[in-house]
């Protein structure tokens, strides 16, 4: 049970819920809460001395009966936690909590996510880029330095708009500031085709828009094109079929519901796994604080070099309930230069996706697995996949699998 406070927080064993309550002030609180010091809370015990004082208390200011009320759920000498601060921070929640059950012989909660990941989560500082509109970067073009070739002003332009994350995937917020026009032409036209083809299906059957508006699929026998006009979350798709003389088409296209077609053929589209990773990577260097770029020079260097076989740590993708129609990053960068993690990894969400992955060539990431924190940080998931991105080779998309439901009129 947390009890939120006006001036504390107190934790004790039973099962969580917040109560206001007033404690009138900062004299009377030190009176209450005596115990064990600890740094900056304070282990107390609901022994007979406690409710002596208590009583006392609500004699004087019956503000304080509430108090008294909610604690009569707790067992005689069983000892609770006060934290002379409001806590927000669910992860410390979390430990107090653990360290309340100990003290009064009860079991730790393993399983509980924020406790089993907390060492991570000390580790690293984080940064969430949402919906809200924003510039990264020098704003003076005069001034800027290209991040990703640390050209000048003086030695190439900066005309362009450069999307930090691809207009492609609906990004329409975050504008890179310090990326040139020469590094802009050169990721539009290698990496981020791969990704854009690589999510395509989910791009199109969620309506999202690019810069040209609403979006198709060209497979070899079949087009889907996506309406721009939504119903309830819901896009239209119009499916557009390109049979040859070669091709039977079944007697009955319709039967119990589910159309019946051949088989639909989207080999054409092609994405090479590593520039998608690559792409990632990118996007979180078009984000990331400018301070921090040293550290990324060679993993600035990968994804401008030419396609070479590389040994690079899984990335790892699931799908999220919530569908997105502008996607979000969030940012952790290694604090405190523990070498048992990744000096910087992202996790990326866009349409229903969720991937999270390590900014490699920046120390040691062979220690460490994504999944821990993926498994700890990504809510309402369903099961986390591997994806191996190291390959260099164009490698067709496997062929999109179709069920249409006619619906009974």
């Amino acid at each position: 049970m947390i009890i939120s406070i006006m001036e504390a927080t107190i934790i004790i064993r039973t099962r969580p819920f917040v109560i206001n309550s007033k404690i009138p002030s900062q004299e009377l609180f030190d009176y209450l809460f005596t115990g064990v010091m600890k740094e900056d809370y304070v282990i107390c015990t609901n022994n007979d001395s406690f409710q002596r004082k208590l009583s006392k208390l609500i004699t004087q200011n019956k503000s304080v009966k509430g108090l008294q009320h909610l604690l009569k759920g707790v067992s005689e000498n069983d000892s609770f936690i006060v934290v002379k601060h409001i806590i927000r921070d669910s992860f410390i929640l979390a430990k107090l909590i653990n360290k309340v059950r100990a003290l009064n012989g009860e079991e730790i909660i393993e399983s509980h996510k924020e406790l089993a990941y907390q060492n991570i989560y000390a580790c690293y500082s984080f940064g969430n880029c949402s919906n809200s509109i924003r510039s990264i970067g020098e704003k003076d073009k005069a001034q800027r330095v290209c991040r990703f070739c640390g050209k000048d002003a003086k030695s190439t332009t900066f005309r362009e708009k450069a999307h930090a994350i691809s207009e492609a995937l609906g990004n329409k917020q975050w504008i890179c500031c310090e990326e040139c026009d020469p590094c802009n032409k050169l990721f539009s036209e290698t990496i981020e085709i791969d990704i854009v083809n690589y999510l395509l299906p989910y791009l199109v059957t969620f309506g999202i828009t690019g810069k040209k508006g609403k979006r198709s699929i060209n497979g070899k026998n079949l087009k889907i094109i996506s309406s721009e006009n939504k119903s309830n979350n819901e896009v239209p798709l119009k499916l557009m079929f390109k049979f040859d003389n070669t091709v039977k088409i079944p007697n009955k296209l319709c039967k119990n519901g589910i159309l019946n077609m051949p088989s639909l053929d989207f080999s054409n589209i092609q994405y090479i796994p590593q520039n998608v990773y690559k792409c990632f990577v990118k996007y979180t260097l078009s984000l990331i604080d400018h301070s921090l770029l040293n550290r990324f020079s060679n993993a600035i260097c990968w994804i401008k070099e030419s396609l070479t076989k590389r040994d690079l740590p899984y990335i790892y993708e699931c799908d999220c309930e919530e569908t997105l129609q502008h996607p979000t990053m969030d940012i952790f960068v290694n604090k405190n230069g523990d070498s048992d993690y990744p000096f910087c990894f992202s996790i990326f969400r866009v349409v229903n996706k969720a991937f999270i992955y390590i900014i490699p060539f920046c120390g040691d990431y062979t220690t460490f697995s994504a999944l821990d924190v993926a498994k700890s940080y990504i809510s309402n998931c369903g099961i986390l996949r591997e994806l191996n991105m190291s390959s260099v080779s164009a490698e067709p998309i496997p062929a999109v699998q179709f069920m249409f439901h006619v619906p009974k009129r």
